[in-house]
C-alpha cells in the first residue's frame, strides 16, 4: 500500500490525485472519440489542494475540454471528495508520434 507524503495521517499524495485526473480526462476523450494516438503531459499549472483525501474515500472527477485538437490537448479540472472539492488542476497535454 502507498503511504503517501504523510504516512501518519493516511492522505493521498497529491500528485497522484493530479495525475489520476489528468489520466481521467483523457480517458474521457478517448471513449467520445474525441482524440486518437498517444498522448504524455507536458504540463501542469494552477494546481491547488483544498484538502486532504485519505485511501478508501471515493473520488469524482469533473473534468472541462479546454482545447482539444490533434496534437495539443488542454483540460481543466475538480477533484471532489465526500462534495467537497479538494484539488483543481490545468493541464497541457501533447501527441507523442
Amino acid at each position: 500500500m502507498l503511504t503517501g507524503s504523510f504516512p501518519d495521517y493516511d492522505f493521498i499524495p497529491g500528485m497522484i490525485l493530479v495525475e489520476s485526473m489528468a489520466q481521467c480526462g483523457g480517458a474521457g476523450l478517448k471513449k467520445a472519440g474525441l482524440a486518437d494516438g498517444f498522448f504524455g503531459l507536458v504540463s501542469m499549472t494552477d494546481v491547488n489542494f483544498m484538502k486532504g483525501v485519505t485511501y478508501g474515500e471515493e473520488i469524482k472527477y469533473v473534468i472541462q475540454n479546454v482545447r482539444v485538437s490533434n496534437r495539443i490537448i488542454k483540460q481543466t479540472g475538480i477533484a471532489f471528495a465526500q462534495n467537497e472539492p479538494v484539488a483543481e488542476a490545468t493541464w497541457v497535454c501533447a501527441r507523442i508520434d
